[in-house]
């Protein structure tokens, strides 16, 4: 167990001396510790309110619980109470290392009120237990003992044998730190039962849980501490005497996900990623955001229950939920705006292609808009309930729900098209993610198969088959950081990992027991995962040194007003690709990107080509590739070009197209400024109608001719470029274009 320290101490004398009540109305505390720096007190109280720090709690008994958190600084965190009409005192609190807490109190009242919860009592007194996680929400309850005779309480224990046997973890049994892992016994005439960990083979003990009798197993979030010298200690709380300790086994494994103080403790939904220090979180209390890795977070939109969240881009985005809620931010989700759909439904997904074209689903609809989210039209595709919906571009789409179904859409969901699922029945599949045209994924439960169950597809979603299964929990959310690696997670914080594909998986450990709703990966570095209870994870892999793009060659040149960059590589590690960029003046501006090779060792050619046609300019341009790996890191090489697409002469070209209906366009280059005029004429030479007057700069230049008022037949164009004052130039030209209706 965890022993007392100095900041623990120091609350104590704190919590005696500033708190604004008589020391005889404050009785029975406890201090704790858990393993970072943070103190919990409990005990007793008279006065009518009791504060701390910004926390003021209210007596509606004659004396009612706190139990309060400190950080390591001394600051109150959160502070609760349990009231009753009679009075209550505490017996003991435990806190485990990850900071949940498990008070042990009695109690004379009728009712006890604890959070949303009441605990009946039908005897005289009664010992209860109440467990509250590290944010202070209430996880249980329930009566310990019931005590029909009146006086001091006391505890004695029957002359009946009593015994403990642990059944597991078995030696040699080997736990991934973050997982959940069961333990399992067998008890004869023990009433509470506490249970313990060491991971120094019996040296010092650590708390896990304090737990009424009459239950033969218990969940276990393993910590974070790998140890060939495990052991499990189970001990009858009020006689250690009668205990049984487990073999030795194993705690192995990394722990690549961090739990993040969020600002509510309901259901999380959904996460959404802008960059690599900014997270979007939405669920059933609003949303919120941080910009800082999920050091701090801010409420952006309070109270508005939400299932899912999207950015088309870094500024603008929508989220959907609860009775038909829309809401759109055009501020980086600083701010968000609601938005008419007049729908009483729960949306449940959301994806906009652009800023018009958007779609929602519901459980029984698909829902798009084309402007924006002004209107929305909605159809219903089937009538199975639909719990995903993914989009590769602005026409083609997947939705997926109950009874495994699968529909496909190349319209933008005008029609859609059921898929064929290959082997057994499977229930239902609650998410979808693609990869790449022809390959996706998706996830959900088993029906013929019990747990979760992974999907996959090769050929665009026309035929689906089984990945894989045997996950033994449902699986909620599937996301990928590469074409071969991607993470699914669901029910108690299950999280598995895989890295070819979707053949294989690994089970993963995410610190966590809460079920996990959504998990998405921006990269092999950068990922975020949400669930109940107000669960923020955050990816915290290591940073992997990957082999770099080595480059032997960088070339650029100008040539008929193209700029044409050629480069080679002589190997690739995790590659996904390189990005132009162009810099004109002072910024760089992104101008394309070619897609790299992944890993290769055999030398691989690339061209990007620059149009400057219907550009002047007369200088150096530098030009940049933005070597990306897949896992969002990056470096530069730099080149420059020297650009002139100054004519040298003047020049009028053939219309485009020709013969034409009903417009064509006429281009021209000046290699000086000059007074131009450009006039259509019709096979008699009657002028017809003037496309330009006045002077125009050296350069390229085009012009559209629209003849839709003009009938079919032959029709000449002329140029004609007479001096400025004080220049030389004098050019005439022209051309036939034929009309055809």
């Amino acid at each position: 167990m965890l022993k007392l320290n100095l900041l623990t101490a120091v609350l104590l004398f704190t919590i005696l001396s500033l708190n604004s009540f008589p020391q005889e109305d404050y009785f029975g505390n406890i201090i704790k510790s858990d393993g970072f720096g943070n103190s919990y007190a409990a005990g007793s109280f008279k006065s009518k309110t009791i504060t701390f720090g910004n926390f003021n709690l209210q007596n509606l008994g004659a004396g009612d619980l706190f139990l309060v958190k400190y950080d390591s600084n001394g600051k109150a965190v959160w502070a609760e109470s349990i009231s009753g009409t009679g009075n209550e005192e505490v017996i003991s609190v435990e806190v485990d290392i990850n900071g949940n807490i498990s008070l042990l109190a009695s109690s004379n009242s009728k009712e006890i009120y604890l959070d949303n919860s009441v605990i009946k009592n039908h005897s005289n007194e009664i010992i209860f237990n109440a467990e509250f996680n590290s944010t202070g929400r209430l996880t249980s309850s329930k009566v310990v003992k019931e005590i029909q005779q009146t006086g001091n309480i006391s505890f004695k224990h029957s002359t009946t044998d009593t015994s403990i046997t642990i059944i597991s973890p078995s030696e040699n049994d080997n736990w991934k730190v973050g997982t959940k892992a069961t333990l399992k016994w067998e008890i004869e005439n023990v009433e509470f039962i506490l249970i313990e960990l060491s991971t120094d083979n019996g040296v010092t003990w650590q708390y896990i849980s304090a737990t009424i009798s009459g239950f033969d197993e218990y969940p276990v979030l393993v910590p974070n501490s790998p140890s060939d010298s495990c052991l499990i200690r189970i001990s009858d709380y009020y006689n250690p005497a009668v205990a049984d300790t487990s073999g030795l086994f194993k705690i192995s494994g990394e722990l690549y996900w961090a739990i993040k103080q969020g600002v509510y403790n309901s259901v999380l939904t959904s996460a959404f990623i802008l960059d690599s220090n900014t997270c979007i979180v939405a669920g059933y209390n609003g949303i919120s955001k941080t910009t800082n890795n999920g050091a701090t977070w801010v409420n952006a939109l309070d109270g508005i229950g939400l299932f899912d969240v999207y950015f088309l881009n870094d500024s603008v985005g929508w989220a959907v939920g609860l009775n038909g809620n829309i809401f759109k931010t055009t501020n980086k989700g600083n701010d968000w705006i609601r938005q008419d759909s007049s729908f009483n439904f729960h949306l449940l997904k959301v994806y906009f292609y652009n800023e018009n074209n958007g779609y929602m689903i519901s459980d029984r609809y698909f829902i798009k808009t084309e402007d924006g989210g002004a209107t929305w039209t909605l159809t219903q595709p089937t009538s199975h309930v639909l719990r995903a919906m993914y989009f590769l571009n602005k026409d083609t789409g997947w939705i997926a729900g109950g009874e495994g179904v699968i529909l496909k859409t190349t319209n933008a969901g005008s029609s859609w098209s059921y898929q064929q699922l290959n082997g057994t029945a499977y229930g239902t599949l609650t998410s979808l993610y693609f990869t790449a045209a022809n390959t996706g994924y998706t996830s959900g439960s088993g029906l013929d198969i019990q747990g979760g169950v992974v999907l996959k597809t090769s050929n665009s979603g026309n035929q689906w088959s089984l990945a894989h299964n045997g996950f033994n929990r449902f699986i909620y959310s599937i996301s990928f950081s590469t074409p071969d690696s991607g993470w699914i997670v669901g029910d108690e914080g299950i999280m598995f990992s895989t890295t070819n594909g979707g053949m294989n998986w690994e089970l993963q450990g995410s610190g966590t027991l809460s079920d996990l709703h959504s998990i998405t990966m921006k990269s092999n570095q950068v990922g975020w995962s949400v669930g109940n209870d107000g669960v923020i994870l955050k990816f915290v892999h290591p940073t992997s040194n990957p082999v770099p793009v080595e480059l032997i060659s960088l070339n650029a040149w100008f040539k008929n007003n193209k700029v044409n960059l050629n480069w080679t590589t002589v190997t690739e590690t995790n590659n996904s690709g390189f990005e132009i960029e162009r810099k004109i003046s002072a910024e760089w501006e992104s101008i394309g990107f070619v897609k790299g090779n992944g890993t290769t060792t055999k030398p691989v050619n690339y061209f990007f080509r620059d149009d400057w046609e219907n550009r002047v300019y007369n200088g150096d341009v530098s030009y940049r590739l933005k070597q990306i790996d897949y896992d969002g890191s990056y470096k530069f090489f730099e080149v420059v070009v020297n650009i002139n697409t100054l004519p040298i002469e003047y020049s009028l070209s053939q219309n485009y197209p020709n013969p034409f209906n009903p417009s064509t366009t006429i281009k021209y280059s000046l290699k000086e400024n000059v007074r131009v005029t450009l006039k259509i004429y019709d096979i008699l030479g009657s002028e017809m109608v003037t496309l330009v007057d006045g002077v125009m700069p050296s350069g390229n230049h085009s012009i559209n001719f629209d003849a839709a008022n003009f009938s079919s037949g032959t029709y000449f164009y002329t140029i004609q470029a007479t001096a400025v004052s004080g220049q030389a130039g004098n050019f005439i030209q022209t051309k036939k274009m034929l009309l055809v209706k």
